[in-house]
């Protein structure tokens, strides 16, 4: 019988929101498999958080080589092989294969499957996010076991795009999770559990508003709730009416039931700085937060 996911160890340091989504999520309890993401800069303790996760679960987790497709395939199989107790190594010829055999590892509950890295993979081997993909489709599903699949990587920028825009992966994650570093409730007012982009229909003003950054944490009832909307520019001196842009969208969602955004702040980034009015504007009000690049790039 697997051991129940219930504390996080004492090992992992002040990482309780991220311990406790990840443990939500690998504990879903619904039939077919569900995919994660987790992201965030090297250095803050995700591989060793996920490697936590799966030992206190017995589930499984491979760390990516920076190799060519068929060593790559060869060292999952490999370490799947020995997760399974296999007196030699599985061998595939493809990830179809190996993304098929996967998704039957949990066949008595939920089960954490940790790809970690997997930036390494899907540069090596392109077509691997829309073999996941269709391995989450209906047809893939009837023959899934309870796998919770956790894509894991620090090049933010592509872990972003998994499920962005077009992609193959768009709208099929049950996790997204970015890794906080500690400047993220200073900025947000909590941490962050998911960051996305999208658009606000304005009905009133017949025309649609883009957020570039929707940043969304946890109330103390567990409930997700917006922490704070975002424009950046990055040749524009932003001003005034870019925050008033901004107070409007905050207006709109806060109109909406199911968005739980009372304590929502306003995020304006800039590479080319702030109107004096605005700057004097932030000053009083914490719920304004200016970000230029030497705040951008401080390290954390």
């Amino acid at each position: 019988m697997r051991r129940a996911i219930v504390e996080k160890p004492p090992e992992i340091f002040d990482r309780d929101t991220e311990w406790d989504e990840i443990v939500r999520f690998a504990r879903v309890p619904r039939s077919g498999a569900a995919l994660g993401v987790v992201s965030g800069r090297r250095r803050l303790g995700k591989s060793f958080m996920l490697d936590a996760l799966v030992r206190a679960s017995g589930g499984f987790m491979f760390s990516a080589p920076e190799a060519v497709e068929a060593d790559a395939l060869r060292q999952y199989g490999a370490a799947l092989g020995t997760h399974l107790g296999e007196p030699t190594p599985l061998r595939f010829d493809n990830w179809d294969e190996a993304i098929t055999r996967t998704m039957t590892l949990a066949p008595a509950g939920p089960l954490p499957v940790v790809i970690d890295e997997f930036p390494f993979l899907a540069r090596a081997s392109p077509a691997l996010p829309s073999i996941i993909q269709r391995a989450l489709d209906p047809a893939g599903q009837r023959s899934n076991t309870q796998v919770r699949l956790l894509l894991c990587g620090s090049a933010l920028s592509f872990m972003g795009g998994l499920l962005s825009g077009t992609a193959p992966l768009r709208g099929r994650a049950g996790l997204e999770l970015v890794v906080r570093t500690e400047a993220g409730p200073v900025v947000l007012g909590g941490y962050p559990v998911r960051v996305a982009s999208g658009v606000v229909n304005d009905p009133a003003a017949h025309t649609q508003h883009e957020v570039d950054v929707a940043a969304f944490g946890r109330d103390e009832q567990g409930r997700e709730e917006l922490l704070a909307i975002g424009e950046a520019k990055w040749n524009e001196t932003v001003g005034v009416s870019h925050l008033q842009r901004l107070e409007r969208i905050c207006a709109l969602l806060r109109s909406r039931d199911g968005i739980h955004s009372d304590r929502c702040r306003l995020l304006l980034f800039s590479g080319a700085g702030f109107t004096s009015e605005l700057l004097a504007t932030a000053q009083s009000d914490p719920s304004i937060q200016l970000v230029d690049l030497d705040r951008l790039y401080a390290p954390s």
